[in-house]
């Protein structure tokens, strides 16, 4: 989750999802979803730009230094640069970073520290739920900044441990409409049964001969 937080704030990697229209099969979770029209692949560039603009965000806000070396995303997309919706995954290791609800607590008051070092003169709230996205059970913290002329921010993240991941989906929205229908998308998305990943490599450690 730690890692995840910096591309919350600000590659389509071809190895990782396949699309057809505006569907995408993320094979290594199980999870195949459509994307409203007008979302585009990012480049890797734009996001490792993305990247390293929320991690210095974070260190100026917190003096949190985030490693995200082992995060991989598996979709990023985009309509402009206010409407954005990107999924990503790390091996998660409760033995050294402890239980997961823990481990995702911890990090939402940081990021909404983060937001509101960044606007401190406009009003932000805050909440978390838990809800069901693609017939799974994710904790969704959601953020909503109010801006001038009755416009509200909208910055949400999904989280779960899924196959041994930290999996975080992440949309940020500008437009009532948009942020619906990413919200539509997501309830109707599907997860299909993966092979298990071995334990050694949940736990990143190499596998006992």
């Amino acid at each position: 989750m730690r890692r995840l937080l910096a591309s919350c704030l600000a590659s389509f990697l071809a190895f990782a999802a396949t699309a057809q229209d505006s569907t995408y099969v993320l094979k290594e979770i199980g999870w195949t979803l459509r994307v409203p029209a007008g979302f585009k692949p990012e480049s890797v560039a734009q996001q490792e730009a993305d990247g390293r603009e929320g991690a210095a965000l974070i260190k100026e806000s917190t003096g949190l230094t985030l490693d995200d070396s082992e995060m991989k995303t598996l979709l990023s997309v985009a309509r402009d640069e206010y409407n954005s919706f990107n999924v990503t995954i790390r091996p998660f290791d409760s033995t050294t970073e402890g239980p997961y609800p823990q481990a995702t607590a911890e990090m939402k008051p940081l990021l909404y520290k983060t937001l509101r070092d960044q606007v401190p003169d406009v009003r932000i709230d805050s909440s978390t739920t838990q809800v069901l996205v693609g017939g799974l059970p994710f904790d969704r913290y959601a953020v909503v900044v109010h801006m001038t002329e009755g416009k509200k921010m909208h910055m949400v993240v999904y989280s779960r441990l899924h196959l041994g991941y930290d999996m975080g989906i992440t949309y940020l929205t500008l437009e009532e409409a948009a942020r619906q229908k990413i919200e539509a998308a997501l309830r109707t998305s599907k997860f299909t049964a993966v092979p298990a990943r071995p334990k050694a490599v949940l736990n990143n450690k190499p596998a006992q001969r």
